[in-house]
């Protein structure tokens, strides 16, 4: 029996909105790929899908969110060239169903780094640029270290969506770690201890010395020192015995071990992550400084539990000897930008909300001596190692990680901090960096909000027009500041004033390092601002306690 109009009418509504969704996709996509071979076959080449998706920073082999997409292709795809092989209607229907929603961001350019082409020639222009410096000299503490080639330079990038760029794809270079893995124990520390505790045994204090030195807080109320923080030489010794000797007590030394290590690898995904045990070795043969630390903190008592020195520093050299490449630090990297989540297994490896106390290690900790002077220059997270490695990142956004044996005065890597510098020229991603031109400038995050560089330009109608039309004055960067953060580090009382009149509670907004904004003019040497926004700080408590009752003159003797 032939089925009526209306009940073929009834069949197609009960059709839910997903599956209309998908059938649009799929036909969207076919029409764009299919090929015909006669009057009735079609069949959709994998070659241009594959292009098109590789174009956008996305390894389709390689990636774990295309995996159930791969598996609907034939046999052994991925051992052919992709250009050879041919779907037909129903693979590549299989193909795009099983990953939909991911392949149609894709498809889409609705990833964070949009125009991903036009992005790695600028990575490439950047990178070549830098491949003449070859200044600075190999770190001579580690003899070891004078294996790695001078001339290497690779870099790696990961956006927090897993789009993927490496210099060098075919020939990864492995190299330890060494002062970076100290960013990884802290991570550790933190999610097994907490944050109050870690820091009832080390500091939160900048160094104006080497990270190297014997320095300590001095104790007041406590009976012991702790280390000044938890990037100096000190400190990281303190947070491995912490480790060794009470987050992982009940596991055995191989298990402790490999705790590490699998915290580490999940962090980096698909990305390698070793051991080099010929540098392991090195720095066990030349560990005077490191055993003249460890006595320094025994006289502190800054080991307030049981434990066994000799073991902990072997313990901290093992981690100081994990390996990895541009690949794997890169993914790593973004990992900690994407608030402690994989972008490729999308599991949360750091705790929630953690990677902030990792931004501020990273900014005011990890370059010793020379952290005022990146703050001042740069302002982005970073870890550098004495093997050359580098690892900088934009909360939200990307990361990159650099390898170059050659070290400049401060400790970085020479050919990764011009880099660095001039890629912080050619975008808007110092925290502060709104002075410049709209022309003269690029932005790298398509979602950043126009207001920061309206506040920059210091166009107060503008700003009132487009809060007008519903822009909201609270929004945030990557990094939490507000417009009113902008405003203070331009020093630009009007604005500051005119903002506060928009949106009076912004004054109460601190970015991820804890920065207000009267903190913010203070540091770029507005004092005015700085005094003005104190001055409005102190007058909203004063009210405040007004309003709750409570005099503004307890306590002070008449």
């Amino acid at each position: 029996m032939k089925p009526s109009k209306e009940n073929l009418i009834r069949k197609a509504s009960m059709r839910s909105p997903s599956k209309i969704e998908a059938d649009r996709d799929f036909a969207t996509l076919m029409e764009l790929y299919k090929v015909k071979i006669d009057k009735t076959q079609l069949v959709v080449p994998f070659g241009p899908v594959f292009t098109d998706i590789s174009d956008k920073g996305i390894r389709v082999f390689l990636d774990e969110r295309l995996k159930e997409s791969c598996k609907e292709l034939p046999k052994y795809s991925n051992l052919l060239s992709p250009a050879s092989i041919s779907l037909t209607p129903e693979q590549f229907k299989r193909f795009i169903m099983a990953t939909r929603s991911f392949l149609m961001t894709i498809f889409k350019d609705h990833l964070i780094i949009p125009q991903f082409k036009l992005f790695e020639t600028e990575i490439l222009f950047l990178f070549e640029s830098c491949k003449l410096d070859d200044s600075g000299e190999v770190y001579e503490a580690v003899p070891h270290l004078k294996k790695i080639d001078k001339n290497l330079w690779q870099l790696g990038f990961c956006s927090i969506e897993g789009q993927v760029y490496l210099t060098h794809s075919d020939n990864l270079e492995p190299f330890p770690l060494m002062a970076i893995s100290k960013l990884f124990l802290y991570a550790l520390a933190i999610d097994l201890l907490g944050f109050e505790v870690v820091h009832a045994y080390v500091g939160l204090h900048t160094t104006r010395k080497s990270l190297f030195a014997k320095e300590c807080v001095p104790a007041t109320s406590r009976s012991f020192k702790k280390p000044v923080n938890p990037a100096t030489e000190c400190g990281a010794i303190v947070l491995c015995s912490l480790l060794y000797n009470v987050a992982l007590k009940d596991l055995s030394l191989p298990a402790k071990y490999d705790y590490v290590h699998s915290y580490i690898k999940e962090m980096a995904g698909v990305g390698h992550i070793g051991t080099d045990k010929s540098i392991f070795m090195s720095m066990m043969d030349n560990n005077l400084e490191y055993i003249s630390l460890c006595y320094y903190l025994e006289s502190c008592k800054a080991l307030k539990w049981p434990h066994d020195i000799t073991k902990d520093l072997e313990f901290y050299l093992h981690v100081c000897s994990f390996e990895a490449n541009i690949e794997s630090l890169s993914i790593i990297g973004a990992t900690i930008a994407n608030d402690g989540v994989n972008p490729f297994t999308l599991k949360r490896v750091i705790k929630e909300g953690h990677c902030r106390y990792l931004y501020n290690y990273m900014t005011l900790f990890s370059s010793g001596a020379a952290s005022a002077l990146w703050v001042r220059k740069v302002g982005l997270p970073v870890a550098f190692g004495e093997s050359g490695c580098c690892l900088v990142i934009l909360p939200g956004v990307m990361a990159y990680s650099f390898i170059s044996p050659n070290l400049n005065k401060l400790g970085f890597s020479s050919r990764a901090y011009k880099y660095i510098k001039n890629m912080c020229n050619l975008y808007d991603l110092h925290p502060f960096e709104c002075l410049k031109k709209e022309e003269e400038k690029k932005d790298v995050c398509p979602y950043s909000c126009s207001m920061f560089k309206v506040v920059g330009d210091g166009d107060f109608f503008l700003l009132f027009s487009l809060i007008q039309i519903g822009m909201k004055p609270c929004a945030k960067n990557q990094l939490d500041q507000t417009i009113l953060h902008f405003a203070a580090a331009t020093g630009n009382l009007k604005f500051v004033e005119f903002i506060l009149l928009l949106c009076p509670y912004l004054l109460l907004k601190k970015d991820v390092l804890g920065n207000s904004a009267s903190k913010v003019a203070a540091f770029f040497g507005h004092k005015d601002v700085s005094a003005f926004l104190d001055a409005r700080e102190e007058g909203r408590r004063h009210s405040q306690n007004m309003f709750r009752g409570i005099s503004s003159n307890v306590g002070v003797p008449t």
